[in-house]
């Protein structure tokens, strides 16, 4: 079984529309960050490695901790297959839209399970992101207004490979 070193990535694009933290915009951040958060732990623990089932602990890069299970899969033609829980606990991550004018700064608890397939050398990526019971507490921020975050509840996202839809907290959310 060939394995190759695997880069998931997500485009979270900048998404104003008004002076103050609009739903629109503050819940596609949550969306953005939570992308982000999982694909960052994937990339930097899980691609690459030779391993089918997985069962690792790692402390997160900001602070809190992350049980990883489940398995990955790799085919003859480097299509990469995953169905992992990322069991969270106090995770605080950090989200900057490319030109920083937005940002999050939350702390994440509970599983987000990760299933579906990727071969970003033929920039082919289907992968969703479900929780049943996600918290996400900090702040959200767009230049000098900034939104408190208090969440718990449902999130269904589906990833390509610079796009996601879904819903977070109940509302919808896409790029």
């Amino acid at each position: 079984m060939a394995c190759a070193l695997v880069l998931m990535t997500t485009s979270c694009k900048d998404k104003e529309d008004g002076p103050a933290v609009s739903d629109n915009y503050y819940y596609n951040v949550l969306a953005c960050t939570v992308l982000t958060a999982v694909n960052n732990v994937y990339n930097q623990n899980i691609a690459g490695t030779s391993t089918q089932t997985t069962e690792w602990d790692i402390n997160a890069p900001y602070g809190g901790t992350i049980h990883i299970s489940g398995s990955i899969n790799t085919t003859s033609n480097d299509l990469t297959h995953v169905d992992l829980d990322y069991t969270m606990e106090d995770v605080k991550w950090y989200w900057s839209s490319d030109n920083n004018s937005l940002s999050s700064e939350v702390t994440m608890t509970g599983v987000v399970h990760e299933v579906g397939s990727f071969n970003l050398e033929d920039n082919y990526s289907s992968v969703a992101y479900n929780s049943e019971n996600l918290q996400m507490t900090g702040v959200v921020k767009s230049g000098g207004d900034s939104r408190t975050v208090n969440e718990l509840g449902k999130i269904n996202l589906v990833s390509g490979v610079s796009t996601y839809d879904g819903s977070m907290f109940g509302y919808t959310v896409n790029n």
